[in-house]
């Protein structure tokens, strides 16, 4: 099949369309450059996105988009009924917002053999996707895959990007809710009353392989607060992260633990997105939080693993200073590392403070 890409649907042709994207925090974000220009080629289309209930909220408020259709498939019979729900809808144009990079978190075969599955379900008039083996004879408009230097060195928002024949603004996006901004007002009366300079920490990862040891994340607490003790340290994370935060705090003086907040498994995503907000800085592992401050636009320090390529999951944003040890292991393409997590280990308390005070120091000149 030829797999050049033809003209996209006209839009005088196409007033649904259904974007699918089922991946994880990260994923979701990388996407909101693509959504947005979809909005701007399509002015007057109703744009509904197919997301994980989990992630849902990372696009309840974007203006690019005008409904959400949740896939929630726990079980074969909700996999049937998800299916058979898709049948009726008859969306004009189906957009799979999945790309064919280098995937350590699940298998990419398998990923567009679920998306082949879905989309003939669907029985839209058009369909634009990447021209993948499992997915080229299902697409009227595929898009032709980037060759193997162009997707190790292309950041991955450029590669959504091709969907929809590129754009000028690659910027990341995420919206708040008013409750969310009432929210934070709160959290800030009862934690941080006195007005402190707030500094995120977020120190997870669902893949070992980009994990942070806890001592070195204890020491950059150390460190951190004796540089700057004025300042207070706020923990944010996940339910995989409590334990963690507790081994941590457990390592430090009781004077050093009074300027942590413990966040940690308290707050809902979008809570967690305005508490970033709050945020002077933030100091994050590569993770959703980190794709979150990033489509904040909020200056970071990001902790970049060499277990994948680093062009293509870095953040974007002008404020971000990203952290990477090159080793001669990586990439390996792996979840979990078996030498101790080399990489990140090479990764010092000294060189991220040393980072951070970069970004004050940017950020002061910035503000003159």
């Amino acid at each position: 099949m030829n797999t050049a890409a033809r003209a996209r649907p006209h839009p005088a042709e196409v007033r649904t369309i259904a974007c699918l994207m089922l991946g994880e925090i990260g994923d979701v974000l990388v996407t909101t450059p693509t959504l947005a220009a979809l909005r701007v080629l399509y002015p007057s289309a109703k744009i509904t996105v197919i997301v994980r209930r989990e992630m849902a909220p990372l696009l309840l408020h974007h203006p690019a988009v005008d409904a959400l259709h949740i896939y929630r498939a726990p079980t074969v019979i909700h996999k049937g009924a998800f299916l058979f729900g898709l049948w009726f809808k008859r969306w004009d144009m189906w957009l799979d917002l999945h790309t064919p990079t280098f995937n350590t978190f699940g298998n990419i075969d398998t990923i567009f053999k679920r998306n082949a599955l879905m989309l003939r379900f669907a029985r839209t008039r058009f369909q634009v996707g990447f021209a993948v083996p499992r997915l080229s004879r299902y697409l009227s408009h595929p898009i032709p895959v980037p060759d193997h230097a162009t997707l190790t060195s292309e950041n991955i928002v450029d590669t959504t990007l091709r969907l929809v024949g590129g754009s000028q603004e690659r910027a990341k996006t995420l919206y708040v809710g008013d409750d969310e901004r009432i929210w934070i007002n709160e959290w800030q009366q009862l934690n941080n009353p006195e007005g402190r300079t707030l500094q995120g920490l977020f120190f997870g990862a669902k893949q070992a392989a980009k994990f942070w040891s806890v001592p070195y994340m204890s020491a950059f607490i150390r460190q951190y607060v004796a540089t700057w003790p004025q300042h207070r340290i706020v923990m944010i994370g996940g339910r995989h992260e409590a334990e963690i935060a507790a081994q941590i705090l457990a390592q430090l003086s009781e004077g050093e633990a009074a300027n942590v907040v413990n966040a940690v498994d308290t707050l809902t995503l979008l809570q967690s997105a305005v508490l970033i907000k709050a945020c002077a800085q933030i100091v994050t592992t590569d993770s959703g939080p980190m794709h979150m401050a990033d489509a904040l636009n909020k200056p970071l320090v990001a902790l970049m693993s060499s277990h994948n390529y680093l062009p293509i999951w870095r953040p974007i944003s002008m404020h971000a200073r990203v952290l990477n040890a090159a080793v001669p292991c990586g990439p390996c393409l792996r979840a979990s590392c078996d030498k101790a997590n080399l990489c990140m280990n090479l990764l010092t308390p000294e060189q991220v403070v040393s980072a951070l005070s970069k970004l004050s120091e940017r950020a002061s000149h910035a503000s003159r």
